[in-house]
């Protein structure tokens, strides 16, 4: 039960980390939208769903990745921390590439003929 716990928690605090970040970069792409030689910002701040889910994914895979390090060695907690790095770096690649390969699909006309707002979010929820 205890597990499970910790499942949930670390489940919850790493979406909601990787929603407050999505939402900071939105923020920014805002901000840097009145430099007028950024024209690549202004088109991405039409998709909300570029920032947000990429930015969620990869925070999901890393509170996996150091819930299952703390976990399986739960009274050494340095230890676990030191040898996190290299399982870090490889959850976020593989968050990334995850990502990257999903949004390959609606971007240069897949099979919904282009990447909209409302594609983006179809793909991502499967409809």
């Amino acid at each position: 039960m205890f597990r499970l716990t910790l499942y949930i928690m670390a489940g919850i605090t790493t979406a909601l980390l990787g929603w407050t970040i999505s939402q900071i970069i939105m923020y920014l792409l805002d901000w840097l939208a009145i430099v007028p030689f950024i024209g690549v910002i202004s088109t991405l701040r039409q998709w909300p769903e570029v920032i947000t889910i990429p930015t969620m994914t990869v925070s999901l895979a890393v509170g996996m990745v150091l819930n299952e390090i703390i976990i399986s060695n739960p009274t050494r907690p340095s230890v676990s921390f030191k040898k996190s790095l290299i399982p870090l770096v490889l959850s976020i690649l593989i968050g990334l590439l995850v990502r990257v390969v999903y949004a390959s699909g609606c971007a240069g006309g897949g099979r919904r003929g282009g990447c909209t707002s409302d594609t983006v979010s179809s793909n991502f929820w499967g409809f």
